[in-house]
């Protein structure tokens, strides 16, 4: 019997020796973590560096402010900020476009953020059909190819991937493949107040190669992660 005991408590011994050593580590992977957590921290620093040197701050009327960068030209249609590449020799075929909106009349419970991209679908519409080249006047059909939940700066979104499809009076269907994300904003201008604002932040482009997809989605994703209220 004490035989058994005494296997029963070296064996206990072994067992917590090597959960010790897994949760605290050697003095080498204690530098190793370190080395790689200052690796990050100077990754994340240049590339907040260089985020800086093309981005720039633009404001929305329902309170909130996002970065957009900083060789896109503004142009504000049905009172709501379009963007694109400010070259006025880039085809529409190419251009690459940034459109920010919210309903600012609207109010909608947090529960149901999943609801609010069908509800933004309109205003989408209307922008889009509200400014030259690619418009869809006629026949608009959004896909969406993924939606996920994510959160930034303490804001709950929606991104979603996808295409839109549409034309205009008398011409060919088009299709723009784009990145957006939903999200709700509360906010307090010292003019209005607006509380829950169904809104969003959508680029989008009808070129389908690999880098102009990641160039669409960078826009989209630097918008989202600075999203913050007027200064």
């Amino acid at each position: 019997m004490k035989k058994i005991i005494t296997l029963i408590l070296v064996f206990g011994i072994m067992i917590t020796a090597t959960a010790c050593g897994t949760n605290t580590g050697s003095s080498s992977n204690s530098e190793s973590k370190k080395d790689t957590t200052s690796v990050s921290a100077k990754k994340e620093e240049t590339k907040k560096d260089k985020e800086d040197d093309e981005y720039d701050y633009i404001s929305h009327r329902a309170g909130f402010e996002v970065k957009i960068p900083y060789l896109f030209r503004r142009d504000d249609i049905i009172g709501e900020p379009i963007l694109r590449i400010d070259d006025n020799s880039v085809p529409g075929a190419e251009q690459e476009y940034i459109l920010i909106a919210g309903l600012e009349k609207e109010t909608v419970d947090p529960s149901k953020l999943k609801e609010i991209p069908k509800m933004l679908e309109p205003k989408m519409q209307e922008m889009m059909t509200s400014y030259r080249p690619t418009r869809f006047l006629e026949t608009y059909s959004q896909k969406y190819d993924s939606v996920e939940e994510c959160e930034y700066n303490g804001y709950k979104m929606l991104k979603a991937k996808g295409s839109i499809t549409g034309a205009n009076y008398g011409e060919e269907d088009k299709t723009v493949n784009y990145v957006a994300y939903y999200f709700l904003i509360t906010a307090d201008t010292g003019y209005d107040k607006f509380e829950n604002v169904p809104s969003f932040v959508i680029s989008y482009t009808e070129k389908t190669d690999k880098e102009s997809l990641k160039k669409i989605e960078g826009y989209a994703d630097v918008a989202a992660k600075s999203i913050k209220p007027w200064d």
